[in-house]
């Protein structure tokens, strides 16, 4: 939620500003401890974010009412799990800081 949840959403808004067409994300996960009630952007329900065009009225979406402490590692864990084969195929990224990030 908050920032990282704000800065995520705001591209599909400012495809419209670089005259992009975005559908919105098809994909979203929610990790909060917050609620709606209180208005927050951490409590933020996926309904809004399908009215502002964030994410697509038919994606894929998940709210996970729990710390991040607690949620993340059960998720990282599920993931890397079961997809094993799927990150063994893949190249691993060299990450290279100089003046700039460089990645190959």
């Amino acid at each position: 939620g908050g920032t990282p949840k704000n800065f995520i959403q705001q591209v599909e808004l400012c495809g419209d500003i670089f005259g992009k067409e975005l559908k919105g994300h098809q994909y979203a996960i929610q990790v909060t401890t917050d609620s709606p009630q209180w208005g927050g952007l951490s409590g933020c329900t996926f309904e809004e974010a399908r009215s502002w065009r964030k994410i697509t009225p038919d994606a894929a979406t998940v709210t996970v009412n729990s710390d991040a402490t607690i949620a993340l590692p059960i998720m990282v864990s599920a993931l890397a799990e079961s997809s094993a084969k799927l990150i063994a195929s893949r190249k691993k990224p060299s990450f290279i800081l100089e003046k700039e990030l460089i990645i190959r």
